[in-house]
């Protein structure tokens, strides 16, 4: 059982290819997110809808920048209304798998949405990027 997003909003960087719908199959194409100069310089949500249950989430991609940036993969907890990090994105230069196991889902769904995010923790550089080939909420 998997779940691909079905909105995806940069609040923070550029989008410089792709759409939600290049995240809902492995195919090798990418969104590609670069990041911005300075503060706060990646925030990229991904909203899932329809969602009853799930207990985890699967990402195909990369951050391709400095190994002393901080990429994190975080989730909107609604019971606590923050977001919490779930995995941490390293530079690589080649796409690779992470995947993550969530418990308590009910924590995670509003009105049948979850919703998760890509935030870079430090300050930016204009020429790393993100990029994202899949993005999945799963049922084990």
């Amino acid at each position: 059982n998997k779940i691909t997003a079905s909105v995806m909003d940069v609040d923070t960087g550029t989008l410089a290819s792709g759409t939600v719908t290049t995240t809902q199959v492995k195919d090798g194409t990418n969104v590609q997110i670069t990041e911005s100069n300075g503060a706060d310089p990646l925030r990229v949500r991904f909203t899932f809808t329809n969602v009853t249950s799930f207990s985890g989430f699967l990402f195909f991609g990369r951050y391709q920048g400095s190994a002393s940036h901080e990429v994190h993969i975080e989730i909107y907890n609604n019971t606590l209304t923050a977001w919490e990090t779930i995995w941490e994105v390293i530079s690589e230069t080649a796409n690779r798998w992470y995947t993550g196991v969530l418990f308590n889902s009910a924590d995670y769904i509003s009105s049948g949405n979850v919703v998760l995010r890509f935030y870079h923790v430090s300050n930016g550089v204009n020429t790393h990027n993100l990029y994202v080939d899949y993005f999945a909420l799963v049922g084990w």
